[in-house]
């Protein structure tokens, strides 16, 4: 059974369970954004007060205007000389001398929420357009009052960061006045030390701080760091509490696609598309939402405000190579995946590679599957970008497989490779269910088949011999002297292994000549003068069976032989047929000598013999009826059989 980690459901369940009972609750305070125009929203606990909810929503609108307006700088010393500003001031130089009007506020049990807007005629110093600070001294000069916002701070560090105002870019001093600023408790600096920190560990930690103060896109970052996918998963939960839209976005991909340990939930994946389109009117949320919809229009638009997504989107829905090329431009990694299909093989490698780079930080890791697809050869090519492919909350199921093939230690996303593993190892039981099974069906059928193994082995033979007979045909000649014939047989046998003891059967077939009567018998027999002098000469096909016991080189067996003339040479055949048992023995050394004795049961034709004078002058048999007697016939032969 799947194992259920039960903290995104919760996650997930109290969420619709805190939108279903806010419905009284204004649409701006549940989800923290207005509509209107350079409009923010604050909010506060009780204890904190109603200013406190107006300085973090005037913070909101000067971080969303982007504006770097300053106050006059106003010292006041104590008596211990610690320069300190009033209170006024912190309250002036927070607001930055922002233009605001309050468009409506809202109170429950426990919190206050304010809604301002910008407004330019409402300064709170009524005079000149304050100028910004034109040198660096006056934002230091800010900085070091712990008692102000670390907000200018952060400012400073920035200024150091992109190499404003004259000053050269200097990482190390932007990331001195970053960490000032996260110190003195704006987040904002925490974000932007992580962001250049060359130590993971740091970053972490900036990140962490950040995103437990509430700063969403701090908890996104800092879910790039994270190795488990589920704390990968409840960053991006977090991160979307905090108001960040890409999180709420890559929220929403997860319960769409059932990731990271969560059930698939359609409803809640829009829940969160839709949370994110309203923080973003123009992110990737909003294309996730209108693409569950099918709204091809609205992707359309967003397209054309820049979204890359949906310029990737529309352009593959499309065909249209110029969507897609402006969707690389604006570094989508499903944009260059699209168009490394589109365009021809000289390039796909370069826009993989590119797709690939982008999607590890995003939420599309195809293009890397398909380079590794591209080694055909290079194992450990594959590895690496199948691993990339794999191992990532965005995973590929199809690279994880191909990565499981190779090498099963590089497989390490917990959900998949896990799912894989039990997969594989079912398929081996089941084949070694299979296995077990034919073996058992083989051994069954060996010890049935036992008795019938002995009797697998199949050889041929060829025997030639030399019966004597002594023919006895009293209804056509008194008695008869002995006769030698000749015998030639052909047949296979079926023989058991047992080279020791065996039973073994030999059919056959053959054919034997016998002389029934001399020249002197014939005489008796009044034949004619111009006789040829062979006497009487009978031809015979025979067909038969040997059944007996092999024992070393040594053979007995019992005989069953049936004749039936084919010829005769100069006379009449009187013979009919012949049916004889006996027994026989042989020495088989691969050359057989034998000997073999049958007492035959012979129906043959007598009566009257009458003298033909014409024509070839040969005699003619009374064929009105047959008589039988008894011959006995010893032989004597030598062959060879495999």
């Amino acid at each position: 059974m799947k194992k259920i980690n039960i903290i995104p459901l919760v996650m997930g369940f109290c969420l619709c369970i805190n939108i279903a009972l806010s419905s009284d609750k204004p649409q701006w305070a549940q989800s923290g954004v207005c509509q209107e125009p350079d409009c923010a929203v604050g909010e506060a606990s009780l204890k904190e007060g109603e200013m406190s909810a107006l300085a973090r929503a005037l913070k909101e609108l000067r971080l969303s205007l982007g504006v770097n307006i300053q106050a006059e700088y106003n010292e006041n010393t104590d008596n211990s000389g610690e320069t300190k500003a009033d209170s006024h001031l912190k309250l002036y130089t927070s607001m930055q001398n922002l233009g605001y009007k309050i468009l409506d506020k809202y109170q429950d049990n426990s919190r206050i929420y304010i809604k301002i807007q910008y407004d330019p005629n409402k300064k709170v110093i009524q005079n000149e357009v304050i100028p910004e600070f034109d040198t660096i001294k006056s934002l230091e000069k800010l900085c070091k009052d712990n008692q102000l916002d670390g907000y200018y701070c952060v400012s400073l560090g920035r200024k150091y960061q992109n190499g404003e105002n004259g000053l050269a870019k200097n990482i190390d001093f932007a990331l001195k006045y970053f960490d000032k600023g996260c110190k003195m408790g704006t987040l904002e600096g925490c974000l932007f030390a992580g962001k250049i920190s060359d130590s993971a560990r740091k970053s972490k930690e900036y990140f962490t701080k950040a995103c437990d103060g509430g700063l969403g896109s701090a908890c996104f970052e800092q879910s790039l760091l994270e190795d488990e996918i589920t704390d990968k998963r409840d960053l991006l939960i977090k991160g979307c509490s905090g108001k960040d839209a890409l999180s709420c976005a890559f929220a929403g991909e997860i319960y769409q696609k059932g990731l990271a340990h969560v059930q698939t939930n359609t409803s809640l994946a829009n829940t969160y598309y839709s949370k994110s389109c309203l923080l973003d009117k123009n992110g990737d949320g909003c294309v996730l939402l209108w693409q569950s919809q099918q709204d091809w229009q609205e992707i359309q638009k967003l397209c054309d405000t820049n979204n890359a997504k949906a310029c990737a989107i529309t352009g593959d829905e499309n065909n249209n190579i110029d969507l897609l090329e402006k969707s690389a431009m604006l570094d989508s990694a499903l944009g260059y995946y699209f168009l490394a299909r589109a365009k021809d093989s000289t390039q796909k490698m370069m826009l993989l590679e590119k797709s690939c780079a982008l999607g590890l930080n995003g939420d599309f890791t195809k293009g890397c599957e398909e380079l590794g697809d591209m080694y055909q050869t290079d194992d450990v090519q594959k590895v690496q970008y199948y691993s990339k492919a794999c191992n990532t909350l965005f995973y590929e199921e199809s690279a994880c497989e191909k990565l499981y093939e190779i090498d099963p230690s590089q497989c390490q996303n917990e959900e998949i490779c896990l799912k894989i593993k039990k997969q594989k190892e079912l398929q081996q039981a089941q084949a070694n269910e299979q296995a077990k099974r034919e073996q058992e069906e083989l051994r069954s059928y060996k010890v049935k088949t036992k008795s019938h193994s002995q009797l697998s082995r199949i050889g041929a033979f060829i025997e030639m011999g030399m019966p004597v007979l002594r023919p006895n045909l009293p209804q056509l000649m008194k008695e008869s002297s002995s006769k030698v014939g000749f015998n030639l047989k052909v047949g296979f046998e079926i023989r058991g292994k047992n080279p020791k003891f065996s039973p073994f059967v030999a059919p056959y077939m053959g054919y034997t000549r016998i002389t029934l009567m001399d020249d002197d018998e014939l005489e008796e027999l009044d034949a004619p003068y111009y006789y040829n002098g062979d006497g009487m000469n009978v031809g015979m096909f025979n067909v038969g069976s040997y059944i007996g016991v092999r024992m070393g080189t040594l053979r007995a067996y019992g005989i069953i032989d049936y004749l039936v003339p084919v010829s005769s040479l100069s006379i009449d055949n009187p013979i009919d047929n012949m049916l004889g048992y006996g027994f026989g023995v042989m020495l088989d050394i691969g050359l057989r000598i034998g000997f073999q004795y049958i007492s035959y049961d012979v129906s043959y034709y007598g009566g009257r013999v009458r003298r033909e004078w014409y024509g070839d002058g040969g005699f003619e048999l009374d064929r009105s009826q047959t008589y039988k007697s008894k011959n006995n016939a010893f032989m004597v032969f030598i062959g060879i059989g495999i």
